[in-house]
C-alpha cells in the first residue's frame, strides 16, 4: 500500500509541475526561401494560449495548445493549412520541432526575449 502511495504522490507531482513559458520566444529555422523567423508569444500557460507571428502571418493563434511538464505542443492554421510545433520548454529556451503545411520538418530553438 505505502508503494502505491509513494508512485501516485511522484505521478501527481509530475503532473502538477509546468515549465514556466510565459512571454516572447524568437527563433528561425532555414527554409528553401531563406531562414524563417518565428515569434512566439505565449499569453497564459493553464490553459496554454499565445501567438506565433512570421513574415508571412503577423499573428496566428495558438491552436490545440498543451503544456505538460517541459513538453509543449501547439499548431497554428495558416492560409496554406495547418504548422505544428512540439518540444520542450525550459528556463530560456525551446527546442521544438516544426512540421510544415507540406509535411517538411525543421528545428527550431527559441530564447526567451529579455
Amino acid at each position: 500500500m505505502k508503494l502505491w502511495i509513494l508512485f501516485f504522490a511522484t505521478a501527481l507531482a509530475v503532473c502538477v509541475y509546468a515549465a514556466d513559458v510565459t512571454g516572447t520566444w524568437i527563433g528561425s529555422f532555414d527554409t528553401q526561401m531563406g531562414p524563417m523567423e518565428n515569434t512566439i508569444v505565449i499569453k497564459t500557460a493553464s490553459p496554454l494560449t499565445g501567438t506565433v507571428a512570421t513574415p508571412q502571418f503577423p499573428a496566428l493563434a495558438m491552436e490545440n495548445a498543451k503544456l505538460e511538464g517541459d513538453k509543449i505542443s501547439f499548431q497554428v492554421t495558416t492560409d496554406y493549412g495547418k504548422v505544428v510545433y512540439s518540444g520542450t520548454a525550459n528556463a530560456d529556451e525551446l527546442k521544438l520541432k516544426v512540421i510544415g503545411t507540406q509535411g517538411t520538418e525543421y528545428a527550431l530553438t527559441c530564447k526567451r526575449k529579455q
